[in-house]
């Protein structure tokens, strides 16, 4: 009576694993990825400033035309300036992009500057410059959505000016 039982369990629990498996499947393979957009910075402010780490809410546009949302769970980049270490960016908190939007998030960074002292001379005169300054930023987001997470990697350098706009 036991090993009946058993069996019927053990059937039951085959089935629903395997249907389990073929909607999850079918949902992925009819689930199409669209790029998103990110646009410019729209702003930014500075909520802590130590002698080794700031701590920023940059504000920045992101259009999601997928029809599913998700997570930026993991920040790690890099910055240089002119060739000089600034910092490494890491996230705060994890940020929630909807499906289907187009809004601006708040995006809560970390930069630690501990590596900024080696070259802080070529740093204050790139800060300082009124000309383009070229800014290196190099690492990876990583994003989750449903189960399925992914690191993407990022090598961007292109000149900046930092301070344009101002007089």
């Amino acid at each position: 009576m036991e090993n009946r039982i058993k069996n019927f369990l053990l059937k039951k629990i085959t089935r629903l694993l395997f249907l389990f498996l073929i909607a999850t499947m079918f949902f992925f393979s009819s689930c199409t990825v669209q790029d998103v957009e990110v646009g410019e910075i729209q702003g930014i402010k500075v909520n802590e400033l130590t002698t080794k780490s700031v701590e920023l809410d940059l504000q920045i546009p992101i259009n999601n035309k997928n029809n599913f949302s998700f997570k930026i769970k993991k920040v790690n980049l890099e910055i240089e300036l002119n060739g000089s270490v600034l910092g490494t960016i890491t996230e705060a908190r994890n940020v929630k992009i909807p499906a289907n939007s187009n809004e601006t998030h708040h995006f809560y960074l970390n930069v630690d500057m501990s590596k900024v002292v080696s070259g802080s001379i070529n740093v204050l005169a790139s800060l300082m410059s009124k000309q383009k300054t070229g800014v290196k930023i190099k690492g990876y987001i990583k994003a989750k959505a449903f189960m399925v997470s992914e690191k993407i990697y990022i090598e961007e350098n292109r000149p900046i000016n930092i301070f344009k706009g101002m007089k």
